[in-house]
C-alpha cells in the first residue's frame, strides 16, 4: 500500500512439480480459503493471520508453539521446498530457546536423504546463510543444519571449529556486521583460491570476498599457531603489511580481536609500527594474554 506500506496478497495453494525452489504451479482463485493458505506455510508460528477486528486465526497451533517456545513445520508440504530448511535453521538462530520440533528435524533428514536439498541454488542459499549469520545466534543455525544433515550435504568444505563458533558467537554480542561475521566463517578455509571459487558459487558480493580472502591469510594455520601453539612467553614475527590490509579492511577492530585474543593485546602494541608499515616489514612482539 503506497501509504501504509501494507503487503496485499491473494490466498492461493502450490502444488509441486519439480525438484527446488521453483517446481511449483500456483493456483489463486476466490474458493482458495485462507486455512488453506496458511496450511501451505512453512512454520506454524508464521501460518497466522489477523482480521480487520484484531481477531487472531490460528488454525494450525501457531500460538500455542509459540507459548511453548517450538517450531514446528505446519503440514507435509514443508518437505517441497529445500529453502525451508534454510529458514528453519535462521529462525532457530534468531530466536535460540526455541526448540525445533522432532518431527521437524525428521522431516528435514527425510529431504535430504531424497536428494531434495541437491536442488538448492546458490542465490537462495547464500540469502538464508547471510540472514541466518546477522541473527542473535548464528551458531544455532549451524547446529540446526547439522542434526539436519544439511550442513554436511551442501557446506562440507567449511570448516566449522570450536574456535570459529566461540569467535561467531563474540562477533554476534559485539554486533559485528554480516561481512565481518562471514569472514570468521571462512577464516579457516585452507586454500585462497577455493575460498574465492567458493564464495563465488554462493554468488557472495565482491567486498564480502576481499574481506574473507584477507582474513583467511591471517588466519591461516602458520600464523595461528603462533598464537595457539607456542608458549605464550614466546616471541612472535608478525607481518605487518598482512595486517595493515585487514585493519584497512575492518570497519572496526573487533572483528580481529573477536577470533584470537591474543592479538588484542599484540594490536595495541603495534599501532604506532603499523602506521610506518613502510620502513619495517616485520615486528618482533611478546605473545601474552591481555590483562
Amino acid at each position: 500500500h503506497p501509504n501504509t506500506h501494507e503487503e496485499y496478497a491473494l490466498a492461493r495453494t502450490e502444488r509441486k512439480t519439480a525438484k527446488g525452489y521453483h517446481g511449483f504451479t500456483f493456483y489463486t482463485a476466490p474458493d482458495v480459503t485462507l486455512e488453506e493458505d496458511l496450511r501451505r506455510r512453512d512454520l506454524t508460528i508464521n501460518a497466522m493471520a489477523e482480521d480487520n477486528k484484531g481477531n487472531i486465526i490460528d488454525p494450525w497451533g501457531g500460538q500455542a508453539d509459540i507459548k511453548s517456545r517450538v517450531l514446528r513445520h505446519v503440514s507435509e508440504a514443508f518437505c517441497e521446498d529445500p529453502v525451508r530448511i534454510l529458514r528453519l535453521a535462521r529462525f532457530a538462530a534468531r530466536f535460540p530457546d526455541f526448540a525445533v520440533a522432532p518431527e521437524t528435524l525428521a522431516l528435514c533428514r527425510q529431504m535430504v536423504d531424497c536428494g531434495e536439498v541437491d536442488a538448492l541454488v546458490p542465490e537462495r542459499t547464500w540469502q538464508e546463510l547471510r540472514r541466518g549469520l546477522a541473527e542473535v545466534n548464528p551458531v544455532r543455525m549451524i547446529e540446526v543444519l547439522e542434526e539436519c544433515g544439511v550442513w554436511n550435504r551442501i557446506f562440507a568444505d567449511i570448516s566449522v571449529t570450536g574456535r570459529v563458533r566461540e569467535a561467531l558467537l563474540r562477533a554476534a554480542q559485539r554486533k559485528l556486521d554480516t561481512a565481518q561475521r562471514t569472514a570468521l566463517l571462512f577464516a579457516e578455509f585452507d586454500d585462497p583460491v577455493k575460498l574465492r571459487q567458493r564464495l563465488q558459487a554462493l554468488r557472495v558480493d565482491a567486498d564480502t570476498i576481499s574481506l574473507c580472502e584477507i582474513f583467511s591469510l591471517c588466519m591461516k594455520p602458520a600464523i595461528t599457531s603462533l598464537f595457539w601453539k607456542l608458549p605464550m612467553s614466546c616471541a612472535v614475527r608478525l607481518d605487518s603489511s598482512l595486517f595493515w590490509q585487514l585493519a584497512r579492511r575492518l570497519t572496526r577492530r573487533s572483528t580481529l580481536q573477536t577470533f584470537v585474543w591474543p592479538l588484542e593485546h599484540l594490536l595495541k602494541q603495534m599501532r604506532e609500527p603499523l602506521r610506518v608499515k613502510h620502513k619495517v616489514k616485520t615486528w618482533r612482539r611478546p605473545c601474552g594474554k591481555p590483562a
